[in-house]
């Protein structure tokens, strides 16, 4: 891909095609604009055909064989260029060939038709409304240069007025004005025609270009959007040297103030060096000349937990006990270099394949990430003083006194969602936020096993130790989680076999349990010093 929306828009006016995206977005244009055409013949066709049961004789004087001989020619052209672009993938020259014949095809046939049509219809200016329409037409569907849609143009209108003043030259008749009068009505009508095709071309071309240049961040262009978080958008994205997928995420409008851009590049600078396997990898940072904040990070194709149990309902418990295995690991390397998540949840956990491996857990958006060391002396960018978080998932800290928050409130969060990975719903289910976060706060939380048969005493155990209210409570560390998780894990082994097959079986699985109500499992951020005043 390009790394400038010049250099994409260029290439659609200039040969050759060099960008894959920019072909395969002329190729879909140009067939949308074959079968605007072949709607356009093939009813004006259908309408000639029914005037002609109804009136042969006016048929017969004003359309006579040759004109529906050529219709259906020009009709049939058009189906069989629809087919060819719908049919695969188009060689650079054989799409300038077929916009050729598509703009130029059909004018140039109807005008060896329509010789002999007068009085009814005059040929040149029949033929001019024929051109009007296909030029006009084309210059908004088919992404291209001005001087391009000029040339088209020029091409169609320049031979009219010479083949308007020689049909008058040799058509004479005595109830005709002179034919000078029709060359120039002709010329005039050209003239406009080409000139009000060119400009839309130079409207929708700038548009575009513009366009593009707005999806471009340094040497990333932005595809599509693909989810939001806590902090910011996040889009699919491609580096323009390396051709890799890459995922970009943006400061969200809302937030985007300069002390919340500094703390949000202090927090990728801190989590650019995570580098356990299980944690997302973030490649590069920076801001536009706007300054919109973006950092650029690996791409994932896979599922994340929500969707998973949403799709296959709760997995199996050596499954379960594996996943858990994963996100602690990732957490362990966070917390060791004092770094907390704050928002662990199903929808931040993604598993996909990596390097043959199904199953692989990638833990993602650090965008609440709180630093709890001063060591290298920098002021302290993190908001301790704001509620961050999720609510389905938010420990009983993070919302009596979030500046009080460590390792052990993102143990919380993932015994919630260890509590729904094992039995499909939420640890705690309210009508409210307010209801949700009071229930953390005082409601002792019930077993799994409570919701579902099966889960043996010493997971159930495990799970209540993560949700104790007082963080005292809970396991020290992750790395003390880990260990608790091996244990379990002794009598439900999970291989790589296993994982395969199940993995395979839930790629076609259709959803079975619905989403989340909205709302509680959206990530919030509520300052309590703005509360407070």
């Amino acid at each position: 891909m390009h790394n400038t929306g010049q250099s994409l828009l260029g290439s659609l006016a200039t040969a050759p095609l060099d960008s894959e995206a920019t072909r395969s977005l002329l190729q879909r244009r140009m067939t949308f604009l074959a079968m605007v055409f072949v709607i356009m013949v093939g009813s004006f066709h259908a309408i000639a055909r029914l005037v002609r049961l109804q009136h042969p004789d006016v048929l017969q004087s004003v359309m006579g064989k040759q004109l529906m001989a050529v219709q259906f020619c020009v009709l049939l052209g058009g189906v069989i260029i629809w087919a060819r672009l719908r049919s695969g993938k188009r060689g650079n020259f054989e799409l300038r060939v077929l916009d050729a014949l598509l703009v130029l095809g059909p004018p140039f046939a109807i005008a060896f038709s329509i010789r002999d049509v007068r009085p009814f219809v005059r040929p040149e200016l029949l033929l001019l409304v024929v051109i009007a329409h296909a030029s006009m037409l084309r210059s908004v569907l088919v992404p291209s240069s001005p001087r391009r849609t000029l040339a088209m143009t020029l091409t169609l209108v320049v031979p009219l007025p010479f083949a308007t003043h020689f049909y008058y030259d040799t058509h004479t008749a005595p109830d005709l004005p002179p034919g000078w009068m029709f060359v120039v009505v002709v010329s005039a009508w050209g003239s406009a025609t080409a000139v009000m095709s060119t400009l839309i071309s130079y409207t929708i071309y700038g548009l575009r270009q513009r366009v593009l240049e707005a999806t471009q961040l340094g040497q990333y262009t932005l595809e599509e959007k693909i989810g939001a978080g806590g902090m910011g958008t996040v889009y699919r994205a491609r580096h323009a040297l390396l051709r890799r997928p890459t995922a970009i995420k943006l400061m969200s409008a809302e937030v985007a103030d300069e002390r919340e851009l500094l703390r949000f590049e202090r927090e990728v600078q801190l989590t650019s060096q995570l580098s356990h396997p299980h944690t997302i990898a973030i490649y590069d940072y920076g801001r536009t000349p706007e300054g919109v904040f973006y950092y650029a990070m690996e791409y994932l194709q896979g599922l994340n937990l929500q969707q998973w149990v949403e799709r296959s309902g709760p997995p199996p418990i050596a499954c379960v006990l594996h996943t858990l295995q994963q996100v602690s690991g990732a957490l362990a390397e966070a917390h060791g270099r004092g770094l907390v998540h704050r928002d662990i949840k199903p929808a931040n956990i993604i598993v996909c394949e990596r390097g043959g491996v199904p199953g692989f857990v990638k833990v993602v958006d650090f965008g609440l990430v709180k630093h709890l060391t001063h060591a290298d002396g920098n002021v302290q960018l993190s908001n301790t003083q704001a509620i961050m978080g999720t609510p389905l998932y938010l420990s009983p800290e993070a919302i009596a006194s979030p500046e009080q928050v460590d390792g052990r409130s993102d143990l919380y969060a993932l015994g919630a969602v260890a509590h729904f990975l094992l039995t499909g719903r939420p640890v705690f289910e309210a009508s409210s936020i307010v209801a949700v976060c009071a229930h953390h706060l005082h409601t002792p939380p019930t077993p799994p096993s409570a919701h579902k048969v099966g889960i043996p005493e010493e997971l159930d155990a495990l799970v209540l130790k993560l949700l104790a209210k007082q963080p005292e409570q809970r396991y020290a560390s992750a790395r003390a989680l880990r260990h608790a998780l091996a244990a379990v894990q002794l009598k439900y082994p999970w291989s790589d076999d296993d994982a395969g097959a199940y993995w395979a079986q839930l790629q076609g699985q259709k959803s079975a349990a619905p989403a989340q109500p909205p709302g509680h499992s959206l990530t919030l951020a509520v300052d309590l010093r703005e509360r407070a005043s």
